[in-house]
């Protein structure tokens, strides 16, 4: 196993910030991310907000098709 840099064993205490946003890990071949990086260049914007927007539309084109996705489960809060 590789050493990770030690930003990367930070520890969080949820993976949701206080803005509504969920961190997360995605992992993708090495094909697909540099031209998805390519493709965010093009665009013009992160790659972050390229796969935030390719989700919504999946989303988008599921519930046009199958009707509303149920809505999805929410932390209780403590």
């Amino acid at each position: 196993m590789r050493n990770m840099p030690d930003k990367t064993k930070r520890s969080r205490k949820s993976s949701t910030s206080k803005i509504g946003q969920t961190y997360t890990q995605v992992r993708i071949d090495d094909d697909t991310f540099l031209k998805g990086k390519i493709l965010a260049a093009i665009y013009d914007e992160s790659f972050n907000h390229l796969m935030v927007r390719a989700i919504r539309k999946e989303i988008k084109h599921y519930e046009d098709v199958n009707g509303p996705l149920p809505k999805p489960a929410t932390p209780s809060e403590k």
